[in-house]
């Protein structure tokens, strides 16, 4: 089974950095039909 992975320690402390990597690794899951996301 594939999944997508999402690091954020280096962004824990910038909401709106946050907000954009959750957003661009949803929609890479959605395109490419993963069903996992690990953050």
């Amino acid at each position: 089974m594939a999944k997508l992975k999402l690091d954020l320690h280096d962004i824990y402390n910038k909401g709106d950095k946050i907000e954009a990597e959750l957003n661009r690794i949803v929609e890479e899951a959605i395109d490419r039909k993963i069903e996992l996301v690990e953050i």
